[in-house]
């Protein structure tokens, strides 16, 4: 029989080889919760694996779902997300229940067609490398680029104003938090400024031999293309073509960004699932199925 059990940032050690490293300091923080499955028989119980989540505008978001190696079967996963589709059912309170992963990944297997919605969305990543960069610095380009301003020119005050207004738009592509401005490239990182007025931004990291584009964000979309082509210049003098950019993509905006000055930029699909739970459709065979 299988049972269901909280857990929270301080056990992360005793689940540690089910946890991305990504998720262990949101799931400290207490911005994920955590559930483990067992397989209980009354006289010994085993893990069968984790699901991370959190409560988002009213929906039950499943983060992660990862078994153990007893248990790498897609069968044992899928019987995991139907537990926590009938436990969300049965205790009420969600309006539904979802996920978004990245196109073959495996927690593809684990939510069954016929429970759940299925649908491709914008997002995921772009891959890259400088020399499928189309027109770094087109003539009428070129005054606009004396606004690009870099980030180690730029006072505390300026870089906190650009981002609120990033924080407040959530257009381009998400930062995340907290900021630590040193940990991003101070020469390919820029403000795009106009009268001591901050109007977009680009941050840039260099992790290992890849450029990740951290944070992308104005009201202005010639201006991101701006603060894109500009960032771009910089670092193919730098690295040279065949250095490679990540660019995670969030809205059609951003995309559209991305594939209008990128030849034909690599691209992993989103899959986001959703059941939707209506008020009081909670069965008894939710519950038999839950206990």
């Amino acid at each position: 029989m299988y049972k269901d059990y909280s857990f929270s940032g301080k056990d992360i050690e005793t689940y540690e080889g089910l946890i991305p490293e990504y998720y262990r300091e949101p799931l400290r923080k207490g911005e994920l919760g955590g559930i483990v499955v067992m397989d209980d028989d009354g006289d010994s119980s085993f893990v069968v694996g984790i699901v991370l989540y959190k409560v988002t505008l009213g929906y039950f978001e499943i983060v992660w779902v990862a078994t153990t190696e007893e248990y790498d079967l897609p069968d044992y996963g899928a019987d995991i997300v139907r537990r926590m589709l009938n436990k969300v059912r049965v205790h009420g309170g969600f309006m539904g229940i979802f996920a978004r992963f990245r196109k073959g990944s495996p927690m593809e297997e684990y939510f069954p067609e016929d429970e759940f919605d299925r649908t491709t969305e914008v997002g995921g990543v772009y891959r890259f490398r400088l020399k499928d960069v189309d027109k770094f610095a087109e003539e009428h380009d070129s005054k606009r680029a004396l606004h690009c301003v870099a980030l180690g020119s730029v006072d505390g005050e300026m870089k906190n104003t650009i981002l609120a207004h990033s924080a407040e738009a959530h257009d381009f592509i998400p930062l995340a938090q907290p900021v630590n401005w040193e940990s991003y490239d101070q020469e390919l990182s820029f403000i795009f400024q106009v009268n001591d007025d901050p109007k977009g931004i680009i941050l840039v990291e260099k992790v290992d031999d890849e450029l990740v584009l951290r944070l992308l964000y104005s009201k202005d979309p010639v201006a991101a293309i701006v603060l894109l082509k500009h960032s771009f210049h910089m670092a193919y003098d730098r690295y040279g073509e065949d250095c490679q950019v990540v660019c995670p993509v969030v809205r059609d905006i951003s995309a559209g960004l991305i594939r209008k000055i990128v030849r034909n930029p690599q691209h992993v699909d989103l899959i986001k699932v959703q059941a939707d739970i209506p008020i009081g459709s909670g069965t008894m065979l939710d519950f038999a199925h839950y206990r």
